[in-house]
């Protein structure tokens, strides 16, 4: 009778362990060719569609802010490095290339809530008063659609590094290179982008790379920063995306997502990724039109005529 006892909890004991590795492997990063099935939570106005594509911001309101985090804590601190690649787009309610605002950001915070952070030029990421603290205890990449003066150096959209500060330690206009060539990429389009941001734990550096969409991840980076992240992290740190608008209400999309703690993130298989509804080349709010509007004009004073007559 022991002996059975002692192989059932033998068993048992053994498919504890399994069961450990199992989760710890699964918490080593994921890969999400659309987010219908994520493991994420959101607040805001953030939603998930049908097809998996996530929308951060929609043309609702204004003055929004929307948020995702996966919704495991990951462990980030000491010399571990960490790689992702993600594709979004922005798409402005005033139509293709328009004005739009204010942009979205990869963020990694120690929770999975940004308490009390504001739209605006805020990114939904800190307020007037958390902006600029060291106990944020929040990186984040923004890719950010309009100039702000009290926080931004490139006028006009950039990509910046942002360490606990809205104020990035190193920025730069949206741009890729190929072949040996400077090539600027338009944010605002409403077309998907790929970036990929990397850390690596030794060396303790960070790069960002931005690219059209099906376009081979170029070699030289669009950012870096040389800085050990351990000094910014808390144990248990949350990944995900921020966003916010101001007056111009716009869509901030993210179709796929993929991340890998100490390895390379998986490719994404595009072909499969959610599409983008089409947007207008011009404003929503179009103008009206003036041969209706001297219709309807004509057509008042005749009918005034008659009623004079």
């Amino acid at each position: 009778m022991r002996t059975v006892f002692f192989k059932v909890y033998f068993i048992l004991f053994v498919l504890l362990l399994i069961d450990q590795n199992l989760a710890a492997d699964s918490e080593q990063g994921f890969t999400y060719n659309g987010l219908k099935e994520a493991f994420v939570t959101r607040d805001g106005a953030a939603r998930i569609s049908e097809t998996g594509l996530l929308r951060l911001t929609d043309l609702s309101d204004k003055y929004e802010t929307g948020h995702v985090f996966y919704s495991r804590p990951l462990k980030l601190k000491g010399n571990v490095s960490f790689s992702t690649t993600f594709v979004l787009a922005i798409a402005s309610e005033l139509g293709t290339n328009q004005l739009s605002g204010q942009g979205m950001a990869f963020v990694i915070a120690p929770q999975r809530a940004l308490p009390g952070a504001l739209a605006n030029q805020y990114l939904g990421l800190f307020n007037d008063t958390s902006n600029g603290q060291s106990s944020n205890n929040v990186l984040a990449v923004e890719i950010d659609t309009v100039y702000n003066i009290e926080f931004d150096t490139v006028q006009g959209p950039h990509v910046g590094i942002d360490v606990n500060s809205l104020k990035s330690v190193n920025s730069t206009v949206p741009a890729y290179f190929v072949n040996g060539e400077h090539k600027q990429i338009n944010i605002n389009s409403g077309d998907p982008v790929q970036v990929w941001v990397e850390y690596d734990g030794i060396d303790k550096k960070l790069t960002v790379t931005l690219a059209p969409l099906n376009t081979f991840k170029p070699d030289i980076p669009l950012l870096s920063l040389s800085k050990d992240l351990s000094t910014i992290f808390a144990d248990d740190m949350y990944i995900g995306f921020s966003a916010s608008t101001q007056t111009v209400p716009t869509y901030h999309y993210v179709l796929g997502w993929s991340f890998q703690i100490n390895g390379v993130a998986n490719a994404l298989n595009l072909s499969s990724l959610p599409t983008v509804p089409p947007q207008s080349s011009s404003s929503i709010h179009t103008k009206p039109n003036l041969a209706v509007i001297l219709t309807a004009t004509l057509g008042y004073i005749f009918a005034l005529v008659l009623l004079m007559f």
